[in-house]
């Protein structure tokens, strides 16, 4: 099985599938790729709405649909042909490594749907979703990448740091244009003599 995430140019793909689902799900509409594009574009451009479809055998068995909003990912659907509902395809739909390759940062993924796949819960599970009660809205907490780092905050002073071009540059690149009308040399003896910079 293989995971790949849609465009506008495949996205037809994912309006097959969808047009598939709304048989099953009565809250789910027919759309034709001009409406999706049209209601979702902005969305879809932005990267807060993002599609991706599970193949096997060269064949659209899946897609999982998410969309990012305030540092949350909400699935906001999962199919999966019935054929095809087993627990490697629902793992394969959940992992969602694909969606941090632009280097955002979020803070929880949310799935809310009914409790009548076992496989689905299994993989869920798997993925470390918590659910309350045991029904129908599960969701994990995504550590940023940033949190796994050690870093330790210090203050010096300018006149402790001691490194007159570093402070120089510095400045410059920190103060907007009208306020920085400091000489190199004048950093110098503000370092210098100053303690409290």
């Amino acid at each position: 099985m293989d995971k790949e995430q849609l465009n506008e140019s495949n996205i037809g793909r994912f309006i097959t599938l969808n047009n598939q689902l709304s048989y099953e799900d009565p809250y789910v509409l027919k759309k034709t790729k001009e409406v999706f594009l049209e209601e979702n574009q902005y969305n879809f451009k932005n990267g807060n709405l993002l599609i991706f479809v599970l193949t096997h055998k060269r064949e659209d068995i899946g897609f999982i649909k998410f969309q990012c909003k305030n540092r949350i990912i909400f699935i906001d659907k999962l199919f999966v042909k019935r054929k095809y509902r087993d627990f490697e395809a629902y793992e394969m739909l959940l992992n969602i490594n694909d969606i941090f390759t632009e280097n955002r940062i979020f803070k929880y993924i949310k799935y809310i749907g009914v409790n009548d796949k076992p496989k689905l819960i299994d993989a869920l599970k798997f993925h470390s979703f918590f659910m309350e009660k045991e029904h129908i809205q599960m969701e994990k907490p995504l550590s940023s990448k940033h949190e796994d780092l050690n870093i330790d905050l210090f203050k010096k002073s300018f006149h402790e740091v001691k490194d007159k071009k570093w402070i120089y540059n510095f400045m410059k690149e920190c103060m907007i244009p009208v306020k920085f009308n400091y000489s190199y040399e004048e950093i110098l003896q503000i370092t210098k003599d100053s303690d409290d910079l």
